[in-house]
């Protein structure tokens, strides 16, 4: 009797399996690092002023650089969140796209693509140059771009009378996110996840059932049906 119990405990061990782990899948957590920058002072002399930048709902990071000369001075401050797709998941396998969250609290926010060191980006009392500009408050397709390095910056100017005062900051990542449709069965709703072609550009979502041979068994008919013959053979050996 004994026995029995712990044959029935395993294969309900067995059971569960078959038709839970499908479902799961496997995510590699993509290994993303993030840079920021402060600017150095323009050539105008100044002191940096001591602040904070706190994170606030919705971002990851807040970055932040103050300028002052004479009565004015320049503070951007650049709120940023990691790329997510639509799960809000940051993995190598992104589901259908991947975004960023920014704010510049500033006069001026720009996208650059492709540019890996912040030395490249110039900038003066006028502006940055080279990069894209966008608003100052937005959600970054990183899917529109293929891009595989985006460095957000934001760039503030302020005047007091006779004197200006210019600065900037920035963030980056790398983005070369796998953009798919679907990772794992769970991504589909009741259908399956075909990864069938080796391109995971063309991995999608599917509502056809688990096939044997010709005949499509949803996969949980075939675990209870693999469970009910594992059973018969037990009594039936029993009762010889």
């Amino acid at each position: 009797m004994k026995n029995q119990k712990q044959t029935l405990i395993i294969l309900g061990i067995i059971f569960v399996a078959i038709l839970i782990l499908p479902k799961l899948g496997t995510f590699s957590t993509y290994n993303l690092v993030s840079t920021s920058y402060r600017s150095s002072p323009s050539s105008i002399p100044g002191l940096f002023a001591v602040s904070t930048c706190p994170v606030q709902q919705g971002y990851d990071y807040c970055d932040f650089n103050e300028y002052k000369f004479g009565a004015a001075t320049a503070r951007a401050e650049l709120l940023t969140s990691d790329p997510k797709d639509i799960n809000g998941n940051t993995f190598e396998y992104m589901i259908k796209k991947a975004t960023i969250n920014y704010l510049c609290n500033g006069d001026k926010a720009y996208v650059y693509k492709n540019i890996e060191d912040w030395n490249l980006i110039k900038c003066d009392s006028l502006g940055c140059y080279g990069g894209e500009p966008i608003p100052l408050k937005g959600e970054y397709d990183v899917t529109s771009t293929d891009a595989n390095l985006l460095k957000f910056v934001c760039w503030d100017r302020k005047n007091e009378g006779s004197d200006t005062a210019w600065t900037w900051v920035g963030r980056g990542w790398p983005s070369n996110f796998k953009i798919v449709n679907c990772y794992k069965d769970s991504d589909c709703g009741i259908g399956t996840c075909d990864k069938s072609l080796s391109d995971y550009r063309l991995w999608k979502c599917t509502n056809e059932p688990a096939r044997v041979g010709n005949v499509k068994i949803p996969a949980w008919i075939i675990g209870i049906l693999l469970i009910g013959g594992i059973l018969f053979l037990i009594i039936w050996k029993r009762k010889k």
